[in-house]
């Protein structure tokens, strides 16, 4: 903590966690409302993406925090590199096997963009950004 007001690392540390924090709402509220209005088959599809979608955010948050450790990120740098194949292959897969649809799939992998932008718009709102 600064005089100033939080320190960065603090700042960054509050904002991961109300992104993870919005993701897991609007995720939950997806599939419960797919689950009333489209189906079980499109709220599984929204669940499936919005589960990838908060992978592919956790393994960001990896990566972002073993930049410049010493011979850390390893397995980290690799699955960056695999990443959209991998998920690719999941969505493939999933739409496939489990027969759902693709649109919910899709809009699912959405969740953490829509979870990044609901924390920035908190921050407009509230002034924290300079």
């Amino acid at each position: 903590m600064t005089p100033d007001g939080p320190s960065i690392e603090d700042w960054y540390a509050r904002s991961l966690k109300k992104m993870e924090h919005y993701a897991l709402i609007i995720a939950a509220l997806g599939v419960a409302v797919l689950l009333v209005n489209a189906g079980w088959r499109t709220a599984l599809g929204f669940a499936c993406g919005a589960a990838m979608s908060h992978f592919n955010f956790w393994l960001w948050k990896r990566v972002v925090a073993n930049v410049g450790e010493p011979g850390g990120g390893n397995l980290s740098r690799g699955l960056v590199g695999l990443r959209y194949l991998l998920i690719g292959g999941a969505v493939f897969a999933i739409i496939k096997v489990l027969d759902v649809s693709a649109l919910a799939v899709l809009v699912g992998l959405l969740v953490t963009v829509a979870a990044a932008l609901t924390e920035i718009i908190r921050q407009w709102i509230r002034g924290e950004f300079s």
